[in-house]
């Protein structure tokens, strides 16, 4: 049933975006159900996509369409489905599993996925001056880093060199030898480190912003230069090593090796065929140098820049020296950022792997508190930490008897108990166990914001249908097609279905649409080989004997071939598609699990009628629809179906 209600959902468009339309006059009645331009021209485009020329032909015509759609949505609720409460359980479920993910797609994930998608456009250079939280990561460790980080910055305050006290104080040893220049990166490059990133994209050039907290570490960052991305890169090269401790014979050595090799290429050499015989990357040397495609931050600087500085697929570089040796690299092929619509699967699955995701979801519920004025009763919040011990951890714990009916916090008009608590907390038992090691305050005061974040979306899903029009437009859109589903089962598909006689009858009406195509008898050879002599050899014979013989002849000396014999319809046969239809033709053979199989067609039979029997299927079908119009004439009888030809004419497009 939910498989066919998606089906008419998404044939009616309703799946998906939602309209972002704010046309609210009325294009046409259907009882006492108005019908606003905006919910109309959603469907129509999301239906018809490129189709949506808005010609008045094309207009008109869905309008039919979806004024039959809204006769039996009335029809449904004069038959009181509406109040069902089989149906009502089935619309509630869907409103638990798409309110589940709403919020946190609308607030959150798309907000991201855009912003990444933005970022991904651009990389940034940055500089930044790293301190170091000690690992034990106690509160007198952060306190200490954090005392280190603002002298740095009051030193950068008073007019200091970033780069002179980046090589000063900063932790990072690589950045450090390098005046704290990290480099390049573009958005979802830098792990869980989404304020740095943030920062990074922010803030103006050779100006810096912090102290950023990471996991840890303080950090002051400062970009300095920004370029447009660079995308990917497939690459080809030819590596020649040079010894980590070389001779200055043999750097020698491989700097001719490698001019050598490139006035080859310039030549015209083939590049595949020197980098398998001389290339010293083995790995991609086998594959004719091919490097797996790569983005910024993958390889050293001046490889990467060598790579994509290269203009078009096919161009070849100089020889790059890099730590390893010289490079000769050749372009494959470059990817640059696609759309956001393109992109956005991967970038959804970075986001939702990232810190980002749950410091964004954390805000959301800040906000969420903030709009419901949110507010601790804090006697009582006091009350029960004053209460706490270490027994709060064990397995076995359980919540005061007393006091639960006293209230906790409150969200709205909604107020939540200690007992509400309490609850939450018995349920959650590994939880608790798993906070032991933070304390009894620390542990209960992170279940507690678990508790109240928990609460919090509760109460925004709540609220859904309130604040989001989109929500509301789309849970209307269930309910209808939930309506839809079982008014047209109960006045057409269970009629159809258990009406034998209206079958027959309509079966007799009809006949000549229930004929068989031309047919054919059909053999399936069955060969318990895999050689092809053997099976080149059975169809042979096949082709000029009756199946019978063909088993005397080729099982001599034991079952090696099986036959079955049966009827088959033309261009129902997948093995007999591209067979001339003519008696004494066999497909090709097919070798499958050491097995070979092919099909000789015998006789071909004459298109003839169909018993009522073998088109009963088929009769359903159609006698459905005959039911299915006759239902809908009906209702555009019994109910007034009302166009504003005014609004429906300015929507018109020549």
């Amino acid at each position: 049933m939910k498989k066919t209600i998606v089906l008419i959902l998404f044939f009616l468009g309703y799946l998906g975006a939602f309209a972002q339309y704010d046309d609210e006059r009325t294009l046409f009645t259907v009882a006492d159900m108005e019908v606003p331009v905006s919910e109309f021209i959603y469907i129509y485009e999301k239906t018809n996509g490129e189709e949506a020329n808005y010609k008045e032909k094309s207009l008109r015509d869905y309008l039919e369409l979806y004024k039959k759609f809204k006769l039996k949505v009335a029809k449904a609720k004069e038959m009181g489905l509406a109040e069902d409460k089989q149906l009502q359980r089935e619309l509630d479920g869907y409103r638990r599993q798409l309110s589940n993910t709403y919020l946190l797609d609308r607030q959150v994930t798309e907000k991201l996925v855009k912003e990444a998608h933005k970022r991904s456009k651009e990389e940034v250079q940055v500089s930044h001056i790293m301190v170091k939280i000690a690992k034990k990561n106690t509160p007198e460790d952060t306190l200490k880093a954090f005392q280190k980080i603002m002298k740095v910055k009051k030193e950068l305050d008073a007019g200091g060199d970033f780069g002179k006290l980046a090589s000063k104080y900063s932790d990072h040893t690589p950045t450090k030898k390098r005046n704290g220049d990290l480099g390049y990166f573009t958005a979802l490059q830098l792990p869980n480190m989404y304020d740095f990133e943030s920062a990074a994209y922010n803030t103006k050039l050779n100006t810096y912003v912090g102290p950023i907290k990471t996991n840890s570490a303080y950090h002051i960052v400062m970009p300095t230069s920004r370029r447009p991305a660079r995308g990917e890169i497939d690459v080809a090269h030819i590596l020649i090593r040079i010894p980590e401790k070389a001779s200055p014979e043999q750097k020698a050595e491989a700097k001719q090796k490698v001019d050598d090799l490139y006035g080859q290429l310039v030549k015209g050499a083939d590049f595949a065929t020197l980098a398998k015989a001389n290339s010293d990357d083995k790995p991609t040397a086998a594959k004719s140098g091919t490097v797996q495609r790569f983005g910024i931050n993958t390889y050293e600087q001046a490889f990467e820049d060598a790579a994509f500085s290269l203009q078009k697929d096919g161009d070849i570089s100089k020889p790059v020296l890099s730590s390893l040796g010289w490079h000769i690299i050749k372009r494959v092929s470059k990817k640059g950022i696609a759309d956001y619509e393109t992109e956005k699967p991967a970038l959804l699955a970075k986001v939702k792997r990232d810190a980002r995701f749950n410091l964004a979801k954390n805000a959301m519920i800040e906000t969420i508190k903030k709009g419901a004025n949110f507010s601790y009763n804090e006697a009582n919040k006091k009350a029960f930490f004053a209460g706490l011990n270490n027994k709060f951890f064990d397995a076995d714990w359980k919540a005061p008897k007393d006091g639960r009916e006293k209230p906790l916090f409150k969200f709205g008009e909604k107020t939540l108990t200690l007992g509400d608590f309490y609850m939450y907390l018995e349920k959650n038992r590994s939880a608790r166990m798993r906070l032991r090691r933070k304390g009894a305050e620390a542990g209960a005061t992170e279940l507690l914001e678990g508790y109240v974040g928990d609460e919090a979306m509760k109460y925004e899903k709540s609220q859904l249908e309130k604040k989001y029009p989109e929500f509301r437009a789309l849970m209307r859109e269930y309910e209808e097609g939930i309506l839809l589903f079982e008014a047209t089962k109960r006045e057409v598909w269970d009629k159809a279905s258990k009406d034998e006689e209206g079958l027959k009858a309509y079966y007799e009406a009809n006949k000549e649409e229930y004929k068989w195509d031309s047919r054919a008898k059909v053999t399936t050879y069955t060969i318990n080989s895999p050689n092809p002599k053997v099976a080149a050899k059975t169809r042979k014979l096949a082709s000029r004997k009756s199946a019978s013989v063909v088993l005397a002849k080729i099982n001599k000396k034991g079952d090696l071939v099986s036959i079955e014999e049966g009827t088959t319809e033309k261009d129902s046969n997948e093995a007999l598609k591209n067979v001339v239809w003519k008696a004494g033709k066999t497909s090709a053979p097919v070798v499958k699990d050491n097995k070979t199989t092919f099909v000789k067609i015998d006789e071909i039979l004459p298109p003839e009628q169909k018993p009522f029997d073998k088109a009963r299927g088929y009769v359903v079908a159609d006698y459905q629809d005959k039911l299915e119009k006759e239902w809908v004439e009906k209702l555009a009888k019994q109910y007034t179906t009302k166009v504003n030809e005014d609004v429906l004419k300015s929507l018109f497009k020549k």
